[in-house]
């Protein structure tokens, strides 16, 4: 008896699931609209709360960005070093 994960059954109806995601995804183009960051306008508020998110996300991806940048240095360096002693 062969397992369901093998089965061609379950294959196509991810393949079907990915497919009407993706595509509701490309004829829904206004779902995805300001995804990361609120709508700005309609008030002076809402414009300065856009703006609060634009800064932290700017300030989060700096900090993000320096962290990987450590830790591809500290690999590469121990990669070096490890190589140097064999």
């Amino acid at each position: 008896m062969a397992s369901f994960r093998s089965s061609p059954r379950l294959r196509i109806a991810t393949a079907l699931t990915a497919g009407a995601l993706l595509l509701s995804l490309i004829f829904a183009p206004d779902a995805l609209a300001n995804f990361i960051t609120p709508k700005s306008g309609g008030s002076p508020n809402a414009n300065h709360i856009a703006t609060l998110y634009k800064i932290v996300l700017y300030i989060a991806a700096v900090v993000l960005l320096s962290c990987l940048l450590t830790v591809l240095l500290a690999l590469v360096e121990r990669m070096l070093l490890r190589g140097r002693n064999a």
